[in-house]
């Protein structure tokens, strides 16, 4: 089925918005989680089922007001059709969730202007929460049980909460009022979907940590930004942060750099990230004070001090949370494994 659907993306002679040139030859991009990409010069015919999931980005005529705001926006769309079944998600919101609707070509659901179109034809057997899903590596452990928010506890700025230092110095009650705060946002606004922990990028939300703290520790997770321009990361001992974020907002600045050593700024040595709305691996390693990042299998960081962002006099912290962060914009995680280091 996979070479018959090949060879009919090659053999379509349009374009998503005109006609076809001379390229028409050229084999079109599958990536490795089974998506074809449609660059302009290939076109798939009808699906060749009713179970299928596209992806891709349209124009949106409603600007950014935040810093973004000199940006076009661009939001990015996922429509799972899965026969009769339709889940339609749209900058992280979940527009239709299991709509009946019958099966159609997949190209009537695509928004004048669309651009990094892909396609993925799956079976009935299909399932968006397995979709994915890896084994925890040996000599790991895993963070998320792809269910609930079992393992994990909220994080907040109030009272300076989120700063590992100043934690400290608080009297246990007080870490107990502020923990339970905490507790209460991250019920608010992260939540278990698809099999995946999704943070809804809402106002008054904010990070989430591992419930046990590291000291020397290789961590790997998945991760995937569901808005253009958005951004993320991650927090190592309680410390900013491996970088998660769209580089063309970025002049081509890679994620997986460190962003908030106030020192120097180490940028991702190379640009790894998959496109919005695909899923990334990061690999992250710190000991001691010495941290490297891979992304994508590509190792971008490489064994480069980690720095104190809030108060570089202090360094950073032997041992603290693991946090997935929050700025604001929806994203979601999943295969998130943890392995302690001497």
């Amino acid at each position: 089925m996979k070479d018959l659907l090949i060879a009919s993306l090659l053999g379509a002679a349009a374009l998503l918005g005109g006609c076809c040139s001379c390229t028409c030859a050229e084999k079109p991009t599958t990536d490795a989680e089974g998506f074809t990409y449609l660059d302009g010069r290939h076109v798939a015919p009808d699906a060749p089922s009713d179970w299928y999931v596209i992806r891709y980005e349209h124009p949106s005529a409603e600007p950014f007001t935040d810093s973004r705001k000199a940006l076009q926006r661009w939001l990015f769309t996922e429509v799972r059709q899965l026969k009769d079944s339709v889940t339609v998600v749209e900058d992280g919101v979940l527009k239709a969730q299991k709509r009946f609707i019958p099966g159609r070509n997949w190209r009537k659901w695509l928004r004048p202007g669309a651009r990094n179109v892909r396609v993925k034809f799956v079976g009935a057997d299909y399932s968006i929460s397995a979709d994915g899903l890896a084994q925890t590596p040996a000599g790991f452990t895993s963070l998320f049980n792809g269910k609930d928010l079992s393992g994990w506890r909220g994080c907040t700025r109030e009272e300076k909460f989120n700063d590992p230092f100043a934690r400290r110095e608080m009297k246990p009650e007080k870490v107990k009022e502020l923990q339970a705060k905490a507790d209460a946002l991250m019920k608010a606004h992260w939540h278990v979907r698809d099999g995946a922990l999704f943070f809804d990028g809402l106002e008054g939300g904010y990070s989430i940590a591992a419930a046990k703290d590291y000291g020397n520790v290789e961590i790997i997770a998945d991760w995937r930004l569901l808005r253009v321009y958005g951004d993320s990361g991650f927090y190592l001992r309680g410390m900013p942060q491996v970088q998660i974020w769209d580089p063309n907002m970025w002049n081509g600045l890679g994620s997986g750099c460190i962003w908030n050593n106030p020192n120097e700024l180490f940028a991702a040595t190379e640009r790894a990230d998959h496109p919005i709305g695909d899923w990334n691996t990061c690999r992250m390693r710190i000991v001691g004070d010495r941290v490297s990042v891979w992304l994508n299998g590509v190792k971008v960081v490489d064994n480069i001090v980690y720095q104190n962002y809030r108060d570089p006099k202090k360094g950073i912290p032997a041992c603290d949370r693991f946090e997935l962060q929050c700025h604001g914009d929806p994203v979601e995680f999943r295969n998130v494994f943890v392995k302690e280091l001497p």
